[in-house]
């Protein structure tokens, strides 16, 4: 994997909704656009769906590709944290399987900085250290449920393993790895202890292997420190809408839409429809549609072609009526779009 974009990370730290101080509990609400926080990002928001104790809706994979979000222990505690100073993490997660009829899943990777005598390939990070969700203890996943997935859980309690790439050794997990307490306080492969490490990055991912297709949700990451500290990761579908149109960007085909009242299918000619230029679920407007038609047909014919289409559509789903059709259809006929 490359090097995560570093430059926008302090900007999580302006969602801070309490003070970071020792002992005190820290808030942060994430976005599938909230800047900073992501390498690969293919998310999208899950409106009124939420992990219990972290309302009011949650973020999915949309099942085209990886998606790896990371967490400075800086942004989240205001400081420097180490390996040896951590409690406890956990997260939710929530699929249509189970994981022994599909193991993948969002999985927490901790990479600590580079120090002297790492074994790391990579410069940028000195130690990585995973945890899948399918390798947990006391295994309770029913499907279409949120689960719980903590390192100090009686059910679910996550196991680790270090995949140090480059290290001899290094692994990507078993049945048999210890948990939090037992790996944090060994040795990593480097030979030095892991509990001296500082960390790097706190980080949430769907594996590249597996990302595309898989569209389970994520939501409520808590860390906990020794010294009583906690950072509550809070996973939001987005309330942004650029062209305001009602639906949320991260949820929205077209985030720049035409939204003129009337849809016109003339282009540079006077005259527009009767048809109202209503927006879709998807966050297309009519017009954005015959945009697009106008923007990929090579001649006249297929602009004309392509507005009959969507005009049939419209018909059959009972959006405009016959006159209407035969209003667009007519109208593009008669435009110059597409003419040489």
């Amino acid at each position: 994997m490359k090097k995560p974009y570093l430059g926008g990370l302090a900007a999580l730290q302006y969602l801070v909704l309490t003070s970071a101080t020792f002992g005190a509990t820290t808030n942060f609400t994430v976005t599938p656009t909230s800047s900073g926080v992501y390498d690969s990002n293919n998310t999208i928001g899950v409106p009124g769906d939420s992990a219990p104790g972290f309302p009011t809706s949650s973020i999915a994979s949309n099942g085209f590709g990886k998606t790896d979000a990371y967490f400075t222990p800086e942004s989240l505690f205001d400081r420097s944290v180490t390996v040896g100073e951590v409690a406890s993490i956990s997260y939710w997660t929530k699929k249509d399987t189970t994981h022994t009829v599909e193991a993948a899943d969002w999985s927490l990777v901790i990479y600590t900085k580079p120090y002297a005598g790492d074994v790391s390939t990579p410069t940028w990070y000195g130690d990585r250290y995973g945890s899948e969700p399918y390798f947990s203890s006391y295994l309770i996943d029913p499907a279409n449920t949120w689960n719980l997935w903590s390192s100090d859980g009686p059910t679910n309690q996550m196991r680790f393993f270090e995949s140090t790439a480059g290290a001899p050794g290094a692994t990507f997990g078993s049945y048999t790895d210890p948990s939090w307490v037992t790996f944090s306080s060994q040795n990593a492969l480097s030979g030095q202890p892991r509990s001296a490490q500082t960390i790097l990055f706190f980080s949430l991912q769907t594996g590249s292997a597996w990302a595309a297709g898989f569209i389970g949700q994520i939501d409520g990451m808590t860390v906990t420190l020794i010294d009583g500290s906690v950072a509550r990761i809070n996973f939001e579908a987005d309330t942004v809408d650029t062209d305001g149109d009602g639906v949320p960007d991260d949820t929205d085909h077209c985030v720049a839409s035409d939204l003129r009242q009337k849809v016109d299918v003339n282009g540079a000619q006077l005259g527009v429809t009767s048809v109202n230029n209503t927006v879709g679920d998807d966050g297309c407007t009519v017009q954005d549609h015959v945009n697009a038609c106008a923007a990929t047909s090579e001649n006249h014919g297929q602009y004309v072609s392509c507005i009959t289409n969507l005009a049939n559509e419209m018909k059959a789903g009972g959006f405009i009526t016959n006159a209407q059709k035969a209003e667009m259809t007519n109208s593009a006929a008669q435009s110059n779009i597409g003419k040489k």
